[in-house]
């Protein structure tokens, strides 16, 4: 288990269709040590803080297992690392195996687990096709975000250790099943509604639809 890359990338301006789009997307692997902090990770940034970056999005982890299914979805050879806008490319952990809450050692920081990855529209911009993000968000490969524990420094070839595990183990990848593909299981909803780790938005969220399923 390991950080496979390391990547960041600036605020750019995209022109699509004549419509000047800003995004910082376009992540690249850097091949030195960074600075790990509550907001991020150095040189690295975020164009829409309304829906990227924060505290409780401050580094986004895929795993390079996914790269694969990937490269044979979309019949290419050319996907880097980084081509999903992680600031991490990891190894070892699945989205079936890591739960909210959870902790890990990154290089010299600590990662805490806030939640999955949404996708938005910048993603269909990157892979330049409309019906990417939905792809992403069909397919269960999710990624998952953290938050900073301990600020640190990180590099690729750093180990990427979980050194403690949420008491509730509700995994990245049940609260994708249940957000979307599997809205009206009783039985994850139940249980994702009591884990305090997920964020209070989406328990509430769910909460309102479990309420509607049981009074029917």
């Amino acid at each position: 288990m390991q950080i496979v890359s390391l990547n960041t990338g600036q605020i750019r301006e995209i022109n699509q269709n004549g419509k000047i789009i800003t995004t910082a997307i376009y992540k690249t692997p850097v091949d030195r040590s960074l600075e790990v902090h509550s907001l991020g990770i150095e040189g690295d940034q975020q164009a829409d803080l309304r829906v990227h970056g924060g505290v409780d999005k401050a580094v986004y982890a895929y795993p390079a297992e996914h790269y694969d299914y990937w490269q044979k979805l979309l019949n290419s050879n050319e996907l880097p690392y980084g081509m999903f806008g992680e600031n991490i490319t990891t190894s070892g952990y699945p989205e079936d195996q890591v739960y909210f809450g959870d902790v890990f050692q990154a290089g010299t920081a600590e990662l805490q687990v806030t939640r999955p990855r949404q996708p938005c529209s910048k993603l269909n911009l990157k892979f330049n096709d409309n019906r990417m993000a939905k792809k992403f968000l069909a397919s269960g490969r999710s990624g998952f975000y953290f938050r900073v524990l301990k600020p640190g420094r990180i590099k690729a070839g750093d180990p990427f250790i979980r050194v403690a595990t949420s008491p509730d183990r509700f995994s990245i990848h049940e609260f994708n099943v249940v957000y979307s593909k599997e809205k009206n299981n009783i039985g994850l909803l139940k249980k994702v509604v009591k884990v305090k780790d997920v964020p209070l938005k989406y328990r509430e969220q769910f909460r309102e639809h479990l309420n509607g399923l049981l009074e029917v």
